[in-house]
């Protein structure tokens, strides 16, 4: 290798070490960071032949008097000799030579001396009018001279041309000195949230101290500048009373949030950090970065879905159903608003709460129907929460929204407007079959089994038989249900529920009446039955006396044919047990009826519970409607004259009728009762004999 190509390869060697040192020594940034921010470059005004005073930076922003204009100047000290800083000073004016005082910011008051071969950073500032702008501004450095008039030497100036900007570029980073620590700050993402009357910006800004201390934060403030100027503070999600506090080398994502009215451009904006210096009411706050944001949208209005940003978690928020029920000669609006994890990770549930509106400002009174707390939500992960609200039978839904609030403390802020989907029908449940109910924890399959009309003096009472099976693991009281009775022309009739409180085990059933009383002349054919959960202020209802606002997730049931009245005597179901007469055995000694009744009960295991256990046994004359003999029983009741328990049964009556008629040829019937309402299962026509087994088939 030649003299040439030596010193060719060692100065190479060299410039890659020094490369490789500066690599070593910058401050490490996130990937994506590589672009800075492009600033106008300021030529040095020297003091001296190796000493310079050079602009850092320079920003100016709306004030309460008007603007506040900031410049950072750095003093560098080439000589061998401290520079004395009582002899330099910088002067402010306008261009068109107004003169403008410059302060220097309380903690750079103590900065005396620049000793040799290093540098001090002094920060100045200065209220200017609302139309002065930096190009309207030059700022001079001066020494105080008292050999010349005035006393001040010009040393040179800073003027600022038109393309002038100390704005970060999108994707850009710049390091700031805060606090003698220097930190490197970026914008990782910026999205808006369009709403009605306000959109949300959210900004997650990264921050790095490369400092080998911590430093704190307390005296930084961030603001949304728009293109107009106007400057809207923002709360970070850390805020407190100590501030934000970076750890050295860590890279710290700050979230951010800010309100701002739809009226303000969502282009050219600018997320601007400030250093507030001094206390209390004589503080003053300086910029010391701004970023220009490219916002990517998070929502739009003209849909049902909102993505909503808090702090390192985002959600998806949306309005999946609207329910419409007829409710006491009212409407009740139920919509179920579902929010979604969006993230990677497990996030607590938002406090995000919901209002129905018909168009943007017919608020309908809402109210959530509450359920059992939840405070996460995995990845993917969702909630459904519930809204019911009431309006007139014939209000028309075709405008209804749903408005979004975030609340934090004492304060609510509206976040979007949501339209709501077309309201659901009714899920119709064929004779026969099972539903399946699946919300607010309940995990039930309901059914209709039988219907029986039963007869009352006046009125009659329309009973439906529905099974109710838990499908949970544990026990539980099933949730009470609520709605109506509609017939096939489009009549209404409030139903009531009959049923325990008792627990059901897993996989156990519950027996549920579900009446209405009717007119006598009312056409049942085509009925049908739409029930759903049953809720109020507390929630879904279990208690059986509990005070119902409505019902939600409702079913349509097609129903039965009601039970028609047989001659046989076996397979008599009242509630959840199975009767077979095996005798009965009348005569007339005298004026002295003599009954003997045998029977067998078995109870249905599969319920866990059930309420209908009555029934009677009647000697009357169809003909004629006279009543001999009326026997009433009840299945396994704790007391009772007549009490039949599960098993073989045997009854005597002896009853003297000296003073009321008897027919020689009547029927034996047994009834079932409700509520003083009662329904003949079955009658036979006998007539008086001591050797007759009338619940034998084959006597006649």
């Amino acid at each position: 290798m030649n003299m040439l190509e030596r010193k060719r390869f060692f100065k190479s060697q060299f410039i890659l070490a020094i490369l490789l040192i500066m690599a070593l020594i910058l401050p490490s940034l996130p990937s994506n960071a590589n672009a800075a921010a492009a600033v106008t470059s300021f030529k040095p005004v020297y003091i001296t032949s190796n000493s310079y005073v050079k602009l850092e930076n320079a920003d100016i922003i709306p004030s309460s008097k008007g603007r506040m204009a900031s410049f950072a100047v750095t003093f560098y000290n080439g000589g061998s000799a401290p520079i004395n800083l009582r002899d330099y000073w910088v002067r402010l004016k306008s261009t068109s030579g107004t003169k403008y005082v410059a302060n220097l910011i309380e903690s750079d008051k103590t900065k005396k001396m620049v000793p040799a071969k290093s540098n001090v950073t002094l920060t100045f500032y200065s209220e200017v009018p609302a139309s002065i702008s930096l190009t309207n501004l030059v700022l001079n450095v001066i020494k105080f001279d008292f050999s010349v008039a005035g006393y001040e030497k010009q040393l040179g100036k800073f003027t600022f041309p038109a393309s002038y900007s100390n704005d970060v570029k999108v994707n850009g980073y710049k390091g700031v000195k805060i606090n003698n620590a220097v930190i490197n700050m970026r914008i990782n993402k910026s999205t808006i949230s369009k709403g009605t009357d306000n959109n949300v910006v959210n900004v997650e800004l990264a921050m790095r101290n490369t400092e080998n201390f911590e430093v704190n934060l307390s005296n930084l403030s961030f603001y949304l500048q728009a293109n107009n100027g106007a400057m809207y503070q923002i709360k970070t999600t850390t805020d407190t009373t100590q501030g934000v506090t970076l750890r050295s080398k860590i890279l710290e994502n700050i979230k951010l949030t800010v309100s701002l009215p739809k009226a303000v451009s969502s282009t050219g904006l600018k997320l601007v950090a400030t250093q507030s210096y001094g206390e209390a009411a004589t503080s003053i706050s300086l910029p010391i970065v701004k970023f220009l944001l490219s916002l990517n949208a998070a929502s739009s209005t003209t849909a049902n879905n909102y993505a909503y940003v808090n702090g390192d978690y985002t959600y998806n928020v949306k309005v999946s159903s609207i329910e419409r029920y007829s409710w006491l000669n009212e409407v009740n609006i139920i919509s179920k608003m579902e929010i979604t994890n969006s993230g990677t990770k497990t996030a607590p549930v938002p406090k995000i709460s919901g209002a129905m509106y018909l168009g943007n400002n017919a608020e309908i009174p809402t109210k959530p129907i509450l359920s059992d707390s939840q405070v996460s939500l995995t990845p993917s992960g969702s909630i459904s929460i519930y809204y019911t609200g009431t309006v007139p039978a014939s209000t028309s839904l075709t405008e209804l929204k749903l408005k979004l609030f975030e609340k934090e403390g004492e304060t609510q802020r509206e976040l979007t407007t949501l339209n709501t989907p077309a309201v659901l029908t009714n899920k119709t449940v064929a004779v026969g079959s099972e539903n399946t109910i699946n919300i607010f924890g309940q995990k039930l399959t309901t059914k209709v089994t039988e219907v029986k009309v039963l007869e009352g003096s006046t009125n009659n009472l329309y009973a439906a038989y529905m099974d109710i099976t838990n499908n949970q693991e544990t026990a539980i009281a099933t949730s009470r249900l609520a709605g109506y009775l509609e017939t096939a022309s489009g009549n209404k009739y409030t139903v009531s529920i009959i049923k325990t409180n008792n627990l059901i085990n897993a996989s156990k059933k519950e027996q549920v009446l579900v009446t209405a009383e009717l007119p006598k002349e009312v056409d049942l054919a085509n009925a049908s039955l739409v029930l759903g959960l049953a809720y109020n202020d507390e929630g879904i209802v279990k208690a059986t006396d509990a005070a119902i606002k409505g019902y939600i997730n409702a079913a349509r049931y097609a129903l039965p044919l009601p039970l028609q009245e047989g001659s046989s005597f076996s397979n008599l179901k009242i509630g959840a047990y199975n009767i077979n007469i095996d005798n009965i055995i009348a005569f007339l000694n005298d004026t002295t009826i003599d009954v003997d009744l045998n029977g067998t009960v078995t109870r249905d295991t599969s319920y866990d519970g059930f309420t209908n256990k009555k029934f009677s046994f009647v000697f009357e004359d169809l003909s004629t409607n006279l009543v001999m003999l009326q026997i009433p029983f009840e299945i396994e009741a704790a007391s009772g004259q007549y009490v039949w328990k599960a098993g073989s049964n045997y009854t005597n009556i002896v009853q003297n009728m000296s003073n009321k008629l008897i027919s020689p040829t009547f029927n034996v019937s047994i009834y079932e009762e409700i509520n003083g309402f009662k329904t003949r299962l079955v009658t036979k026509q006998i007539k008086w004999s001591p050797y007759l087994n009338w619940a034998d088939p084959a006597v006649k």
